[in-house]
Parts: C-alpha cells; sequence; structure tokens
C-alpha cells in the first residue's frame, strides 16, 4: 500500500512520464480497443463457444438454440428478399413508363 503513495510523489516531483511518453502509451491502448475489432473478436468468440457448447449439451437444448438460428437467419433472407424484390417492382414500373412513352410518340 504505502509503494503506491511514493510513486505518486515521484511521478509529480520530476516528470518522468513526460508528454510523448503517455501519448505514445494512449495511442497503443485505443488501438488495441478500437470498437470494430472488439466487435469481430467478440463474434468470433461467441461462435467458438457455441460451437464447443452444442457439442457438450444434450441434444434439446441445441436443437432449440439452432433453431432460434435459423429464425434470425431466415429473417435477415427474407429481408434481403424483399429488398430485392421492392427494388426490381420499381425497375419494371420505370421500364413500363418508358416503354410506353416510346410507344406514344411512334404512334
Amino acid at each position: 500500500g504505502d509503494q503506491r503513495g511514493k510513486t505518486t510523489l515521484n511521478r509529480s516531483r520530476t516528470r518522468t512520464f513526460d508528454r510523448s511518453r503517455t501519448k505514445t502509451f494512449n495511442r497503443s491502448r485505443t488501438r488495441t480497443f478500437d470498437r470494430s475489432r472488439t466487435k469481430t473478436f467478440n463474434r468470433s468468440r461467441t461462435r467458438a463457444l457455441n460451437r464447443s457448447r452444442t457439442k457438450t449439451f444434450d441434444r434439446s437444448r441445441t436443437k432449440k438454440f439452432n433453431r432460434s438460428r435459423t429464425k434470425t437467419l431466415n429473417r435477415c433472407r427474407t429481408k434481403m428478399l424483399n429488398r430485392s424484390r421492392m427494388l426490381n417492382r420499381s425497375r419494371t414500373k420505370l421500364l413500363n413508363r418508358s416503354r410506353t412513352m416510346s410507344l406514344d410518340r411512334s404512334s
């Protein structure tokens, strides 16, 4: 306990922790903890955890887990499909409009 107090005193007395050093230290710290990286890391970690979990756990539980997973996957899939459908619909509308215009022009 007493050691800690000493170090703080010494730090305040002498500029051992000059600005440049702290800056580089902080930079390295922030680099390791940037959000995207932690996110991907956590994702892979959960995946690995789930893989090990499904092996050790009884079937019913894995079934439940997989069901929920497929549900989410399917939800994403339907979203994508609907989006493409919408896009296609608007595209055909535009095409038809241009077609009718050209027809009118020819007549």
